[in-house]
């Protein structure tokens, strides 16, 4: 593939770690996305840092990088990309309220410390909780700042009260008295001298407390996840995480429904259930549950053992419940069965 000049150029301009901050005070817009894409393909994790902390757009989309292998990012800038986000929640200079995450992980075992679907999964729900600590440690500081530029604003205007108290003592024993029209002339040079002090301080920077960055992502959550991914989605904090495709693993019907629960409805487009011994009665407790996303289009059940060659009581009227919920689906256009033992009872669901 023959490079753009720009691509070029920006290729040289990230090389160099160390000059980053002196760059980027002088780069307009329209370059920050050349800049990147050469920061993840050279694998400079300062420069995404210092890019993305900034992100003068409100839209940073990173997913879908993995299929091209040479632009599969690598654990390490991808760490420096969820902490840059972090970092720009309290950067008056950072514009963003939309990161796209989606198709970003890689399950190609051969490519190089790239980060898997699960591990990606993780690292963002750790970085929900930190963004939230960061907030309110942040939020914390300026109180503290407030409380003590006002109490030296207090202690100043201490001092000058006690200050013209002791001039004035001293001129009237001395026999001079004060016309109105001196005192008023000493009260706005008081402010006067008050609002010059208050200015010298040191600028706060804005906070963004009230912009939520809605992260969307593909997630995968199994057994040892599924504690922490549930944590994170009833968490309230600046992030909120969005998913488009939500793969499961060797969870019960019960905890996948949870997730359900907690997931925005307007966003999800898949769900892939593996190894996990649902039952007809799973499954028909599922499908109510993804009756309310409007636009779920694809539901994978792989190896999830609905059993139906035991008989059970009630299991007739189960397998109806799961063909009545499958009609509810009216967005779906792929539905993928794999070793599900359903001998005889598949063209009752469809």
């Amino acid at each position: 593939m023959v490079l753009s000049l720009v691509h070029l150029c920006a290729r040289e301009v990230v090389s160099d770690h160390g000059l980053s901050s002196a760059w980027l005070s002088c780069m307009p817009r329209e370059l920050y996305r050349p800049l990147l894409d050469a920061a993840f393909a050279h694998c400079r994790p300062l420069a995404i840092g210092e890019l993305v902390q900034r992100w003068p757009e409100r839209i940073l989309s990173v997913g879908g990088r993995g299929k091209r292998d040479h632009d599969t990012p690598n654990r390490l800038c991808v760490q420096a990309l969820l902490l840059a986000v972090v970092r720009g929640l309290t950067d008056k200079r950072c514009c963003l309220q939309v990161l796209d995450l989606c198709g970003l992980q890689c399950e190609d075992g051969h490519v190089e410390d790239a980060m898997g679907g699960w591990s990606l999964t993780v690292a963002l729900c750790s970085t929900v909780v930190q963004a939230r600590n960061h907030t309110t440690a942040y939020r914390g500081r300026r109180r503290d700042d407030r409380e003590n530029m006002k109490r030296e604003r207090d202690g100043a205007v201490k001092r000058d009260r006690a200050r013209l108290k002791k001039e004035e003592g001293e001129k009237v024993a001395c026999g001079e008295i004060s016309t109105p029209g001196e005192e008023k002339v000493k009260g706005v040079r008081r402010r006067m001298e008050m609002q010059k002090r208050a200015g010298a301080q040191p600028q706060q920077v804005p906070s963004r407390e009230d912009v939520l960055v809605n992260v969307r992502a593909d997630l995968f959550v199994n057994a040892r996840s599924w504690e922490r991914v549930r944590g994170a989605l009833s968490l309230s904090g600046p992030l909120r995480l969005h998913c488009r495709f939500l793969r499961v693993e060797e969870l019960p019907a019960s905890s996948i429904a949870s997730l359900l629960e907690l997931l925005p409805q307007e966003e999800l487009l898949g769900l892939d259930v593996r190894y996990s011994s649902l039952g007809v009665s799973g499954l028909a407790l599922l499908l109510p549950q993804l009756a309310r996303f409007p636009r779920l289009g694809s539901l994978r059940l792989h190896y999830c053992n609905l059993d139906v060659l035991r008989t059970r009581p009630g299991q007739q009227e189960a397998l109806q419940d799961v063909s009545q919920g499958l009609g509810e689906l009216k967005m779906l256009r792929k539905l993928s069965l794999t070793a599900l033992r359903l001998p005889g009872h598949l063209r009752l669901l469809l």
